[in-house]
């Protein structure tokens, strides 16, 4: 069953405009932005384990948007970051459309139905052409944010 957006999107992890180079870069670079507002991760074991996840395919959806996902150990509660990137790159998605928005979903090992749950709403955001449409009109961090907890 999916769950409400706002109740694992963080503030201070949605953005507007995040620097993009390569998939492997971005997720990097995202696993270092969750961890800094997150104590009890540390960045480069949720990198490898994001990358893990990659390794068995893709999660990209489509239409430019990707849901890498993977479950930590070292958290209680779900974590879920917003990055609208600043320039698309290629994220081996199933119509060869680059990704320029996605949902990084971060579980604990334990909670299989809050993974499923963040992963079902983020697809139904993410999978209507109008929402991806208005979230790449955003250009700011806190509307950003304030758009996606309305749409979720």
């Amino acid at each position: 069953m999916p769950i409400a957006l706002d109740s694992v999107l963080n503030r201070h992890l949605t953005r507007a405009n995040f620097p993009a180079a390569s998939r492997k870069q971005v997720l990097r670079d995202a696993a270092e932005l969750i961890a800094g507002q997150c104590e009890r991760i540390v960045a480069h074991n949720l990198f490898s384990r994001l990358m893990e996840r990659e390794h068995l395919g893709s999660t990209s959806l489509g239409h430019g948007t990707a849901i890498p996902h993977c479950r930590a150990s070292a958290i209680d509660a779900p974590v879920c970051a917003f990055l609208k990137l600043g320039q698309a790159i290629d994220f081996d998605a199933p119509d060869g459309e680059a990704v320029d928005l996605m949902m990084v979903l971060i579980a604990s090992e334990e909670e299989h139905q809050d993974h499923l749950g963040m992963l079902s709403a983020s697809a139904r955001i993410l999978g209507q052409a109008e929402n991806r449409a208005a979230i790449r009109a955003c250009d700011d961090d806190a509307a950003l944010y304030e758009l996606l907890v309305a749409m979720g």
